[in-house]
């Protein structure tokens, strides 16, 4: 129980870079409003770029998410680069299904993610997909 509420006594970053970085997902939960955000389109490699670039002074943490996050092909190297610019905190917000293959689990973290927000909002999947 004691893990449990130090999570949630943990201090939230102060400044939070939240990149949203499209729709596209490998689940496509019933309740998900990503498919009405950014006219269902992902943004590309060099807009996500140009906004980490953009903003590094202004934010230590920064938080992927949008869509499914890890099934983008450059999720890696823009995990890198944000490491690389110097954000502090880079997290994650994902369903989790990626994180099940141990290699990519090994580059994404040795990218940089030091923090993972799952979203699990249901016990079937039957329930929760269109």
């Amino acid at each position: 129980m004691s893990k449990i509420s130090n999570l949630h006594n943990e201090k939230l970053p102060d400044k939070l870079l939240l990149v949203m970085a499209g729709t596209s997902c490998n689940t496509h939960c019933m309740f998900c409003r990503a498919f009405s955000m950014l006219k269902n389109r992902d943004r590309s490699t060099q807009e996500i770029v140009l906004e980490l670039q953009r903003h590094k002074n202004k934010y230590s943490n920064v938080e992927f998410t949008g869509g499914e996050f890890t099934i983008r092909k450059d999720a890696v190297p823009l995990v890198k680069l944000a490491s690389q610019l110097g954000y502090t905190s880079i997290s994650l917000e994902t369903n989790g299904k990626m994180l099940a293959y141990r290699d990519f689990s090994e580059k994404i973290i040795k990218a940089g993610v030091n923090h993972i927000s799952f979203s699990i909002h249901g016990p079937a999947l039957q329930r929760m997909t269109r």
